[in-house]
């Protein structure tokens, strides 16, 4: 019997950069820049700060967007938080998991240390979310979330792994020892719902680390086993029920799933953000005026937790995954970034009173599409106004997924919003002209220390 950790090595082993389809090298780029400007911006999150407090020690790796450095594992670990401080960082949906913010601080900072060309770390990335992605898809996600688990931080640690040893130059054994590793280091609870505490927001970083560590523990001759996946004491069996084990490995190699992925342009959950665009086509087309709304009705497609948010969230994170608050919030100001975030809106009384009058309905046609493209992510918009107008929208691809990529164009403006605050517009364009151009690059570490702010802007 072949194991599918030994599939996922000889997979990571046989890649050629040479091979890979141009569409996948550049959407690899557009996730490195993505990551890398979240990860400068989410540095000074509150979260971000406090997981800096485990650095005791100076070392050879960047931490983003602060004068500190450090080592492999610890860099991944706090650049790993930032990138997820925000829930701005890209998700692939059909996993429901965030495999860029789990695997680009990883693959940079081992990157770094080891003064990898950028070839490398663009290859690791595509096998690193293959992992990911596949894994989150055989766990079931919507089951192994019910079992209490967050997939960014349970199938984030398998790819960090395997594009680690991967830039270490491990052999396929080895490989697969990492992986098997990286299973007694899935880990990640969603209890962070009970109150809305920090805990989320470490799952990508501890993911990032636990890779790493499983890669140096591989290269040093520490064993795991092959049967990590499938095994009757393994990930799919402990982890979730009726798992679908096929997913691990069909097709592998014939596409991939970095295609798949989503890069988010507006700061909260994913199901959200066909709602929002949807709302914002309407809010362009007819100047709605906000204060004649009676009601809008927003239709989805994911059966948990999105309707069981309170109108008034009593935290950010509660914002964040709330839709009667981003609807109003949007509506108020046109935006959906990490400014319309804040304490401050969170007692906002207009955008409370407008929350209140925002009716979710999940939607059984909308479920049958998904069933039809589990792609899609499907949300219709009706407002209804004093006037007795009604003003309707559809959208069912959510913006830079598949089926509705935005464009460089959009993704840059993202990256000089996050970055451009931190580092400066001319060394921000720097950092773009590196990643856009990051098979040539020998070395990384250059790349790496553009991450480090002059004195005056460096976030302690």
């Amino acid at each position: 019997m072949t194991f599918a950790a030994e599939s996922f090595a000889r997979f990571a082993a046989d890649l050629r950069f040479e091979a890979l389809p141009e569409e996948v090298k550049e959407r690899a780029k557009d996730l490195f820049l993505d990551t890398i400007g979240i990860a400068l911006f989410g540095a000074a999150a509150p979260w971000s700060k406090a997981s800096r407090t485990v650095i005791t020690q100076p070392g050879p790796c960047a931490v983003f967007g602060t004068s500190l450095s450090t080592s492999a594992d610890l860099a991944a670990l706090v650049n790993g938080v930032a990138a997820h401080a925000y829930d701005y960082d890209d998700v692939h949906n059909e996993s429901i998991t965030h495999p860029a913010a789990a695997l680009v601080p990883a693959i940079l900072a081992v990157g770094q240390a080891k003064r990898a060309g950028g070839k490398i770390v663009l290859l690791a990335l595509v096998a690193g979310y293959e992992v990911v992605a596949r894994v989150g898809t055989a766990l079931v996600p919507l089951r192994h979330r019910l079992r209490g688990f967050h997939p960014t931080g349970t199938c984030g640690p398998f790819g960090a792994s395997l594009a680690t040893g991967f830039i270490l130059g491990l052999d396929t054994e080895r490989l697969v020892c990492a992986l098997g590793i990286a299973g007694s280091c899935a880990s990640g609870l969603m209890e962070y719902w009970a109150d809305g505490t920090m805990t989320k927001r470490v799952h990508a970083g501890l993911a990032a680390h636990h890779g790493v560590l499983a890669a140096f523990m591989a290269a040093a001759g520490f064993t795991g086993p092959a049967s990590i996946f499938e095994g009757r004491s393994g990930l799919l069996r402990a982890y979730t029920d009726d798992p679908t084990p096929e997913k691990l490995t069909e097709g592998l190699g014939k596409g991939y799933e970095i295609l798949n992925s989503q890069i988010k342009l507006y700061a909260c959950r994913s199901a959200l953000h066909t709602t929002l665009e949807a709302l914002f086509q309407l809010r362009k087309a007819y100047a709605i005026d906000v204060e004649e709304i009676i009601e809008i009705t927003v239709g989805h497609v994911r059966r948990e937790r999105v309707s069981d948010h309170p109108e008034q969230p009593r935290t950010i994170l509660e914002a964040q995954m709330s839709l009667p608050f981003t609807v109003a919030v949007a509506l108020y100001e046109g935006a959906a970034g990490p400014s319309q975030y804040s304490e401050k809106k969170l007692s906002d009384p207009r955008i409370l009173a407008l929350a209140s009058r925002v009716k979710p309905v999940l939607s059984e046609e909308l479920l049958q599409f998904v069933k039809k493209d589990p792609k899609s992510l499907p949300s219709t918009v009706e407002i209804l106004m004093r006037s007795g107008k009604k003003f309707f929208h559809s959208v069912d691809y959510p913006p830079d997924g598949p089926g509705n990529r935005s464009g460089r164009e959009a993704l840059i403006r993202k990256f000089n919003e996050m970055a451009g605050e931190v580092l400066g517009l001319e060394k921000a364009e720097r950092v773009i002209h590196s990643v856009l151009c990051l098979e040539r690059l020998d070395d990384v570490s250059p790349l790496c220390e553009l991450l480090i702010p002059e004195a005056s802007h460096a976030i302690l």
